[in-house]
């Protein structure tokens, strides 16, 4: 046996980091690795047209007769340092179109005006951390129509800054002087001036608030919001990765930058290996076969209760509602062969855990066991980063959706009961009770927590229509809100 504890398989056993809850759990459940000349030689392709907009815009401004001063930047370059910094490179031109004197012999040939440009070189050293939306809320300027898919975000900030070159140094206060006027230059670093220029820019070309463009921002023959949507606020430049990025099936939240047994997690640069990582957490979406399963339900709860209370003789409907089948099919049946609408429902939610989370748990097995016993025991649910819900929150609509469609069906019945006078004679409380407890431990938890945080935004995305960044989203808004409509509908509210 001593011998078997010191082999290899015993310690590699013992130090083993998986996926499941019986070992330490690795923080991740995806990693990205990509080559960093890939990635850099893409971002610079997006820079470069980037240049090329600028560019375009200030020739135009160029060709009118009127006195000009503006900028460009040029050959942006950037690349991997190592931990969590990248390093950006750039030439700033300054450019001032100013009016000949009237005694000038140019004028004599029609060249009434001088441009004069000057350039400088310089080079950025840029942060990168995990954070979430919410940090910046009071700082952002949003499309009206924006549609936010997650909170979390890359935020990408100047660290430091440096001139790579000789040149005239007061060219940068110039330069920025056109697009912050309200900078104290006198007090502010090198880093602060170029942080409010690269703003500005990225502003402009990488970020757009315009309803018709946002959502839809192509550079460099990239759809960039098939991947990511670049937003700024006055301090840092916001990446938010499209969730989607990995595919449909799931929905990917990056990890904040941090250390895990000496590692680094998070967004991590390798520039020794020409690697950048970065670690997801996932959450899964709700599958098509589960989707499937829930109409089913439906309709066969619908066909159950409407064969019920079609029924015109009120002691054939009464036998009917006291046959203690009609509530073991609904509610009661745990036999795997034969089971209750209500306990498939709750397979397919174990399925979920992040909807388990806004539901009433049903404690009474272990209140019981705790009564017994003289105990405190709880119900844990998974891990915190297993409990998301998907972006459109489509699994808390749809499963409210099912709950709502019993609980109307047997509202109906309840009330066919009284309009008959059969109510005393029925097991009316029993019905009546269970009614209470879908609305108490399902329908009223998962709606409130959709109008809260998803409603809104998937009404904005169904007026807004299908771009780039929402395209694997919008199936699931639209039904999610058809459903949110279906149940407003059937419970006789309005939304």
């Amino acid at each position: 046996m001593n011998e078997q504890q010191k082999r290899p398989e015993e310690r590699d056993s013992l130090e083993f980091v998986g996926i499941d809850e019986s070992r330490d759990q690795v923080p991740w459940d995806m990693q990205l690795n990509l080559d960093l000349k890939s990635f850099e030689a893409l971002a610079n392709q997006i820079l470069a047209d980037a240049y090329q907009q600028q560019n375009k815009e200030v020739n135009a401004l160029l060709a009118k007769e009127n006195e000009l001063e503006s900028y460009l930047i040029r050959d942006m370059t950037i690349k991997a340092i190592s931990g969590h910094e990248v390093q950006m490179g750039m030439v700033l031109t300054h450019i001032k179109k100013s009016e000949r004197s009237r005694i000038n012999p140019a004028r004599w040939f029609g060249d009434s005006h001088t441009i004069d440009k000057k350039s400088i070189s310089l080079n950025l050293v840029l942060g990168l951390r995990a954070a979430n939306l919410k940090e910046f809320k009071d700082k952002l300027k949003l499309a009206p129509n924006e549609v936010v898919l997650s909170q979390d975000v890359l935020a990408v900030d100047v660290i430091r800054a440096g001139l790579t070159m000789s040149g005239d140094t007061g060219l940068v206060d110039k330069i920025v002087g056109l697009v912050a006027r309200d900078l104290d230059f006198k007090k502010s670093s090198l880093a602060k001036k170029l942080k409010v220029l690269v703003l500005k820019f990225a502003h402009g070309f990488l970020h757009s608030t315009d309803p018709n463009k946002n959502g839809n921002m192509e550079l460099g023959g990239v759809r960039l919001n098939q991947y990511a949507k670049i937003i700024t606020h006055a301090e840092e430049i916001l990446i938010q990765l499209n969730p989607h990025i990995g595919g449909q099936a799931f929905e990917l939240k990056l990890l904040p930058n941090a250390e895990y047994r000496g590692e680094k997690t998070g967004i991590v640069l390798d520039a020794s290996h020409n690697e950048m990582n970065l670690d997801f957490t996932s959450t899964g979406s709700l599958s098509t076969l589960d989707k499937g399963d829930m109409v089913t339900l439906m309709k066969k709860a619908n066909d159950l209760f409407t064969k019920v209370n079609q029924e015109s003789d009120p002691a054939k409907f009464l036998a009917m509602v006291n046959d203690r089948s009609l509530m073991d099919k609904v509610f009661y049946n745990s036999d795997y062969t034969k089971l209750s609408f209500m306990h498939k429902l709750k397979r397919l939610m174990n399925i979920y855990p992040g909807v388990l989370r806004f539901i009433e748990l049903d404690r009474s097995v272990v209140d019981t066991i705790n009564a017994q016993l003289n105990t405190h025991f709880g119900i844990s649910l998974s891990p915190v980063n297993k409990e998301q819900i998907t972006s459109t929150g489509a699994e808390l609509v749809y499963f409210a959706t099912v709950t709502t469609v019993l609980k109307v069906n047997i509202d109906r019945m309840v009330a066919k009961l009284n309009s008959m006078n059969l109510g005393s004679s029925a097991d009316i409380s029993d019905w009546t009770d269970l009614s209470s407890e879908l609305e108490r431990r399902y329908i009223n938890p998962l709606l409130t927590t959709y109008k809260k945080d998803f409603h809104s935004m998937n009404q904005r995305m169904a007026k807004k229509g299908i771009t780039d960044w929402n395209m694997t989203f919008y199936p699931d808004a639209l039904f999610a809100e058809s459903c949110f409509d279906l149940i407003s509908g059937l419970r006789g509210e309005r939304n």
